[in-house]
């Protein structure tokens, strides 16, 4: 792994980065959301999900432009998350009417799967 002075670093990294959300959050980069139990991690990648779509701001943050999104959840039964879903996207869509019909458009769901997970089988 390479060993770098601060002129040494910025000297081999001046491409510049295409923002998604200003100063948080850029094109290629992964963001992974971890923290203690119920803190608030599935509605606060929710809202970041539904603002990123929608192009509207997240947390004072501006949304460069509307972008696709695959919003991929694995914590929460999906009913649970159907519930979240529906709180969290009504109060956004309602906030920014005009920018509405882009979070159809724009956002997807990736299912976990757990609708029957604990259903006996036998």
């Amino acid at each position: 792994m390479p060993v770098y002075s601060p002129a040494e670093f910025l000297d081999n990294f001046k491409e510049l980065l295409v923002p998604i959300v200003d100063s948080m959050l850029y094109e290629k980069d992964i963001l992974g959301i971890a923290g203690c139990t119920n803190v608030g991690k599935s509605v606060f990648s929710l809202q970041l999900s539904t603002c990123i779509a929608m192009g509207v701001p997240f947390m004072n943050f501006a949304i460069v432009k509307p972008k696709r999104v695959m919003h991929v959840q694995f914590e929460l039964k999906d009913e649970g998350f159907a519930t979240l879903l529906n709180v969290t996207s009504k109060t956004m869509l309602e906030q920014f009417p005009v920018e509405a019909s882009r979070f159809e458009k724009n956002c997807k769901f990736l299912s976990s799967g757990q609708r029957d997970l604990f259903t006996d089988k036998y």
